[in-house]
């Protein structure tokens, strides 16, 4: 491994003795002037003067000058003749505007390039018949130029039509726009759904009595509709009243605003029937002539009268598959949750009326606040008539005469609570729990000066504030460290530092710092801290190694110590003292 040197070696013009200098098979690549190196492919050294590399051997005969000749099998030689000590070459220029030749300088290069606008399309071999012009056009015509089809561009199963873009699509859980050009995405439905859901069940959980009284109100409160009630195909018109039934079995009235009734009908029908007799005998005659013929019309299923749907009174019915009855489901639990399947109104009623039974059952017993109760006052005489499981109230006023007691007093104290522990229209006072708010010497109160004994704090769920080494028993807190102690006890950080500078100062410190890029650096003995008589080592960071260098190291006499290398480095300073 080669030791790197980022600085002048002055050796006071002392010899180097077997000195050998790098061996390389090619030059060094970005060297300086005067860098040099032995080529072990020629054996020859070389030195860089700045330009190129030069070999330092002298020639062992003096060089034959070489013949200048134009080389290759065809085209014109640049070069003309010798004459003298000059090389003649011929001049390079251009025999048409179609070609530029320009002298580049800088890169010492005649540069030979083609001058477009001097070239005209149509004379090129191969022209076409059109012109830059007509090329122009149609490059430019996005009108589906080639009749390109939809199949073409992969596209051939999507319909002319318009499709929705994704910029209609809503991921707004909140569906603020309510906009008939958006569409939410199935995450912002749910959301939005759950949202209101728990809405709903907070609102319903915080006001049960409200809701309890809203659905006993049956005076339409809902703004019911008639689909709601089962009657959504009966429109909202006038109906036939019962004067309009006719019960005259001649129908003389032959009213447009009478109703013959079933029995008129059949005493009218019968009335005829002689003559529907008469005629039936007639065409029975001529069935009887043509049976066979009639017999094969009648077998006939096939549409022979080109019957439409609008004759057999289908005619808003549309020519596509109906909903089977199997489709049909009664579940009321409606557990095939099935695309191929639609619930009948009964099944529908009772999912429905099932859910609102388990909200119900989810209200019951819920936590309702009522108000304020008087102690020294009956129950009639607070106005509770009546109790619900889960009603609760605060005694305000204390005394015995709700007959209501605590698991510590008969009596309620102010500040005490009762809750129903069920429903009833006479409520008694052993239907109420009675919660005892009463502060007692076993609580820990919040404010206030008090003592806790045989107490234990679990520290994973609480936090002691403000607790200072006054509060620490006598001996416990230790302001010295002679070398024996216990486990029991607790070091001062003073203590702590005056030991660990004690033990510290007998032995050897070190610091080290990174260095970027750079050539040179300071750092203060207040930084390192390793004293005024400090080693000082710099190493390169070359791939994962740490490669240590030379380079010139000067420390003062306060112990700041200063580097510098003549190339930027990367690597770490290490000093110890």
């Amino acid at each position: 491994m080669a030791k790197k040197v980022y600085v002048q070696l002055d050796l006071q013009k002392t010899a180097l003795l077997n000195l050998v200098i790098q061996n390389l098979a090619t030059a060094p690549a970005s060297p300086v002037s005067g860098q040099v190196y032995f080529n072990t492919t020629d054996s020859c050294q070389y030195y860089y003067n700045g330009s190129v590399w030069v070999k330092t051997e002298a020639q062992a005969t003096i060089p034959t000058i070489p013949t200048d000749v134009n080389i290759g099998t065809g085209g014109v030689g640049l070069f003309k003749q010798r004459n003298g000590n000059n090389n003649e070459f011929k001049s390079a220029k251009a025999a048409s505007t179609k070609v530029s030749v320009t002298d580049n300088t800088a890169n010492n290069t005649v540069d030979l390039d083609v001058v477009p606008g001097n070239i005209d399309h149509q004379s090129l071999s191969g022209a076409g018949t059109n012109n830059h012009s007509a090329i122009d056009s149609h490059l430019g015509n996005t009108s589906n130029p080639h009749s390109t089809t939809k199949a073409q561009v992969g596209l051939g199963s999507v319909d002319n039509v318009q499709q929705l873009p994704m910029s209609y699509l809503d991921t707004d859980t909140s569906l603020t726009a309510n906009s008939d050009v958006k569409v939410p995405s199935q995450k912002a439905v749910k959301t939005y759904i759950d949202a209101q859901n728990a809405a709903q069940n907070t609102t319903i959980s915080g006001d049960a009595t409200t809701m309890n009284n809203h659905i006993a109100n049956t005076s339409n409160p809902h703004a019911t509709t008639k689909t709601q009630v089962s009657l959504g195909n009966v429109d909202n018109v006038q109906q036939l009243p019962m004067s309009y039934l006719d019960t005259d079995n001649t129908f003389t009235a032959n009213s447009d605003v009478k109703v013959p009734s079933q029995k008129a009908v059949k005493a009218y029908v019968d009335g005829k029937d002689s003559v529907i007799a008469g005629t039936v005998t007639t065409l029975s005659g001529t069935v009887s002539t043509n049976a066979t013929t009639m017999n094969n019309h009648i077998a006939n299923t096939s549409n022979p009268h080109s019957t439409t749907k609008a004759q057999v009174s289908l005619g808003n019915v549309d020519n596509v598959q109906q909903l089977p009855m199997s489709y049909l489901d009664t579940d009321t639990a409606l557990a095939a949750n099935s695309d191929s399947k639609v619930a009948s109104q009964k099944a529908i009623k009772a999912y429905v009326d099932g859910k609102v039974s388990g909200i119900n059952s989810l209200i019951s017993g819920q936590l309702v606040y009522k108000g304020t109760i008087d102690g020294s006052q009956s129950l009639v005489a607070n106005g509770i008539a009546s109790i619900t499981k889960g009603w609760f109230y605060k005694v305000t006023v204390a005394g015995s005469a709700t007959g209501i007691t605590t698991p510590s007093s008969s009596s309620l104290s102010v500040g005490d609570q009762v809750i129903a522990n069920q429903d009833s229209a006479s409520p008694t006072a052993a239907m109420f729990d009675g919660i005892d708010n009463t502060e007692s010497s076993d609580l820990v109160r919040l404010s206030s000066s008090q003592t806790l004994t045989n107490k234990t704090i679990d520290k994973a769920s609480n936090t002691i504030s403000n607790l200072d080494t006054t509060n620490l028993a006598s001996g416990i807190l230790e302001t010295t460290l002679s070398g024996s102690s216990v486990n029991t006890h607790i070091p001062s950080a003073l203590a702590a530092k005056n030991y660990a500078d004690s033990v510290a100062g007998a032995r050897s410190k070190k610091y080290t710092a990174s260095i970027s890029a750079a050539t040179t650096g300071t750092i203060a003995a207040a930084t390192h801290g390793c004293g005024t008589l400090v080693a000082v080592a710099v190493y390169e960071t070359v791939s994962t190694n740490y490669n240590e260098v030379e380079c010139d190291v000067v420390l003062n006499a306060s112990g700041d110590v200063t580097w510098t290398c003549t190339s930027a480095i990367t690597g770490v300073i290490v000093i110890v003292g």
